[in-house]
């Protein structure tokens, strides 16, 4: 039997992290044994992970709370036709859509949002993506949406820090 995992890890070099971007992310250290367990602190943020029709992941969207910009990453290519534009949308609860601007096709991209990303995405359970004429603004999609999928909001509620400790 060959050496033990521990011994392996500790002679494999480390591979820095990345952001979605590409450059290295600084990380803090992976608790050692014996060190309490220190809950990882994220960003309040809203995040969407929408899929294609077929339910495979397309796009990822994430802001900071209050944010005035997106930021999307295309796990698979949206094709754009001429003439055509992404156009992202907001889904209520009973489903209602509400566009929020058109969005740049490439693997990723910032965006900007009218608003804070609390008044933009506050009631969204969903986010979804159509293909709109060029230059438009339309009040609901023309078509069927190339990814949908939920939109979730990343921070503890109100009160909650305070009662964890």
């Amino acid at each position: 039997m060959g050496p033990p995992l521990k011994e392996l890890q500790g002679a494999l070099p480390e591979r820095p992290q990345r952001t979605l971007e590409g450059r290295p992310r600084s990380v803090a250290p992976p608790p050692q044994d014996g060190d309490p367990m220190i809950p990882a602190t994220v960003p309040a943020s809203y995040i969407g992970v929408l899929a294609t029709p077929e339910g495979r992941q397309g796009l990822i969207v994430a802001s900071l709370r209050h944010a005035r910009e997106v930021e999307l990453k295309q796990v698979v290519p949206l094709v754009v036709p001429a003439g055509q534009q992404l156009m992202l949308w907001a889904l209520s609860a009973d489903g209602a859509p509400r566009a929020i601007g058109p969005i740049p096709s490439a693997p990723f991209v910032r965006a900007p949002l009218p608003d804070t990303a609390e008044r933009v995405f506050g009631d969204a359970v969903e986010l979804a993506v159509s293909l709109e004429p060029a230059g438009t603004a339309p009040a609901l999609p023309s078509g069927a949406f190339v990814v949908r999928g939920l939109c979730g909001k990343v921070w503890p509620p109100a009160g909650a820090a305070s009662a964890a400790r």
